[in-house]
């Protein structure tokens, strides 16, 4: 049997297909690769960013908490200010403001001389 010729310049055709196919394979491997990354990265910032929502949250709860506090602190002082209020007799009131016309009056009549 007699061997057949080859076509001049398959072999450089073969070649760079061959080249291309190798260089796209690499390719392909690194696109794998960061992709692979990429998805790590993703998953890494979604938990940072739940531990900060919990953290948010949580600071939120504590600042209600004193909220909550202060709150009753200023009612129970407005009960006990309240608690502490006396009540005066007419009585005494009329004693109160003959006694204020009396400092007054002298006052004024040293004032006058």
């Amino acid at each position: 049997m007699a061997k057949r010729k080859r076509a001049p310049g398959a072999g450089a055709a073969t070649q760079a297909a061959v080249s291309v196919g190798t260089t796209l394979g690499r390719i392909a491997a690194r696109v794998d690769g960061w992709m692979a990354q990429r998805d790590d990265i993703a998953q890494e910032l979604t938990t940072v960013i739940n531990r900060a929502q919990s953290m948010l949250s949580s600071l939120g709860e504590g600042t209600a908490q004193i909220q909550r506090q202060a709150k009753t602190a200023v009612k129970t002082a407005k009960k006990a200010a309240k608690k502490a209020r006396r009540t005066m007799s007419a009585e005494a009131r009329a004693k109160i403001a003959a006694a204020q016309k009396a400092r007054w009056a002298k006052v004024k009549k040293t004032a006058k001389a």
